[in-house]
């Protein structure tokens, strides 16, 4: 599986270039505008002397259906590629076209703030919080375990026979929902010897937020 990023550029060619740094990649795929040509051109140099494949593309900055558009074109000409989007460059409005279309491919789609003293760049990076399912998909007892999630401090170590009990609801059907919620990018159910830990993800926590507000 390859590695593909796709990254808005603005005024600041670092952001994208720490971004590389940091999660794995193979190709890279710029939208700048206008006015961050100079600065796309910085990135694709040191993307060229770190061998990987650069991609530009001049998008209109004010153009968000360009933009969204642009993106989900790039996705569906490297399917089956893991795809990471940085919006942190760009205009608002690049950043936000970026941030919906990851949104919808489920993208992992992150963010590198300004680095404060004895901070790592590691510590800088921020994911956003990105279901591969749309909000309202979510069942009534998928949103019943991601609310008994939140209430444990998203995590629990009993695992099903909990739920089970705590949801009134049989151990098959809590196995078949954890899978599907899994699958969704809002768990991580794993096994420790005997012991299943079952936890929110950052996306598993806004989905269960957003359930108990309505």
């Amino acid at each position: 599986m390859r590695n593909l990023h796709i990254a808005t550029v603005g005024k600041s060619p670092g952001p994208i270039i720490e971004g590389i740094r940091v999660y794995p990649i193979d190709d890279l795929y710029m939208l700048y505008n206008e006015g961050s040509h100079k600065e796309a051109l910085e990135i694709k140099k040191s993307a060229i002397n770190w061998k990987l494949k650069c991609n530009m593309i001049e998008v209109d900055q004010f153009d968000i259906e360009n933009i969204f558009v642009t993106i989900l074109l790039i996705q569906k000409r490297n399917l089956g590629s893991k795809i990471y989007i940085n919006v942190t460059g760009g205009t608002k409005i690049m950043s936000n076209a970026a941030f919906l279309a990851g949104y919808l491919i489920g993208a992992t789609i992150y963010y590198i703030r300004e680095a404060q003293e004895n901070e790592s760049l590691q510590d800088c990076v921020i994911e956003l919080p990105v279901p591969k399912i749309q909000l309202d998909d979510i069942d009534e007892n998928q949103q019943k375990i991601l609310s008994h999630l939140l209430k444990n401090n998203g995590k629990i170590t009993t695992g099903t026979t909990e739920l089970s009990k705590n949801l009134h609801l049989k151990p098959q059907l809590i196995s078949y929902h954890l899978k599907r919620l899994e699958i969704a990018n809002l768990i991580i159910n794993e096994k420790k010897g005997r012991i299943n830990i079952i936890s929110l993800t950052s996306a598993g926590r806004f989905a269960a937020k957003y359930h108990g507000i309505l």
